[in-house]
């Protein structure tokens, strides 16, 4: 089958080119990528595939991408029709009003499986089928890699996020508030630490491999976000607050736009950086959380409380080489090597799902 992936290749994470890649590397299918902002689009190039994937990298609403001429060539096209979608908690609506105007027939979404009719219900989408994925897989070139010894990781903790918009609820602001919290702590026990969310302090690419392999350990958190802003309203509501209310505290900004809102959809979730530092033998430092159920406390991970009443023990745990071998060991087998969380399981299922609706 020829299958044409529509995509954004520019400026693009390591994470979405692994995404993108694994479709060539793994699929039986034909598979090309066409960039929606470099490559010639047109009906007749379409037509020469049996089925269109939208991958994630193609903003369904954003019509500086997703332009409207080709959300009418996407309509108008005959075969199948499948769609990647992440950040699923912004401008929902019209994310189910594209889905149902191009006329979808599956979505891989990374909203849980529990979670999945609350977001895209059955009434509006009946045709759609809807199947749960992760957002990222183990990449493979990272098993290729030499191990760092314990000895020779200069660093002991490292991190990277950004700061996110107030409107993505609780889960968003603990992303940075991490890095904040923990670079406080590690002052008091002495810890080698580099530790940022700025832009300016962005690694990209091989220098992000690196960089993890310099450390003993990595921060994180679950992905994703606590609110989901179906109209868009919450954005622009909360966004005009703080242009005139600047300092306003979190809390406040909650209690004014959403506190009734945190976590009735959840789509925390495991981060396609869990399983980096799983394949580089990272020692992972996060947050309490389920991690969509792959990683276990004190197994896989060393697990902070979010009031960071623990470090003790974290300070205690890393500074042990013994301790630290054993958790990066179990999260090297039990998660970098399952075959369940690699790109080939992921393509697999992909295959299989579009087999199934092309007959």
């Amino acid at each position: 089958m020829k299958i044409a992936i529509l995509c954004v290749k520019e400026k693009t994470a390591a994470t979405v080119f692994d995404h993108l890649d694994s479709f060539k590397l793994f699929s039986k299918n034909e598979i090309k990528h066409i960039d929606v902002l470099k490559d010639i689009i047109n009906r007749d190039i379409l037509n020469g595939f049996d089925l269109i994937v939208i991958h994630y990298s193609v903003c369904l609403f954003n019509d500086d991408i997703c332009f409207p001429w080709l959300r009418i060539l996407l309509r108008d096209f005959t075969g199948k029709k499948v769609c990647f979608i992440q950040d699923e908690y912004r401008r929902v609506d019209e994310i189910v009003e594209n889905l149902i105007y191009i006329k979808a027939d599956l979505l891989f979404t990374c909203v849980p499986e529990s979670e999945i009719e609350k977001v895209y219900p059955s009434c509006k989408l009946p045709i759609l089928k809807k199947i749960n994925v992760l957002t990222g897989y183990v990449p493979k070139d990272l098993l290729q890699l030499p191990d760092v010894p314990y000895e020779s990781r200069q660093l002991d903790v490292v991190y990277r996020a950004r700061k996110v918009p107030t409107w993505l609820g609780r889960l968003g602001q603990e992303k940075w508030e991490v890095a904040d919290k923990f670079s406080n702590d590690a002052k008091k026990d002495d810890l080698k630490t580099d530790i940022s969310y700025h832009e300016k302090d962005r690694i990209y690419g091989d220098d992000w491999i690196t960089f993890l392999q310099n450390s003993k350990a990595t921060l994180g958190c679950e992905s994703g976000a606590s609110i989901f802003d179906f109209s868009g309203e919450i954005q622009q509501n909360v966004e005009s607050y703080e242009a005139q209310h600047p300092d306003a505290p979190f809390s406040k900004v909650q209690e004014l736009f959403f506190a009734d809102l945190e976590n009735k959809i959840k789509l925390n979730q495991i981060s396609p950086r869990c399983f980096e530092a799983a394949s580089l033998k990272t020692l992972m430092i996060l947050y309490e959380g389920d991690y969509s159920g792959i990683l276990i406390p004190w197994r896989h991970y060393i697990p902070l409380k979010k009031d960071h009443s623990n470090m003790e023990e974290i300070v205690e745990t890393l500074s042990c080489k013994k301790s630290w071998q054993k958790v990066v060991g179990f999260a090297y087998e039990e998660v970098a090597l399952n075959p369940v969380y690699s790109f080939e399981h992921f393509i697999s299922t992909f295959d299989q799902e579009v087999k199934e609706i092309t007959g």
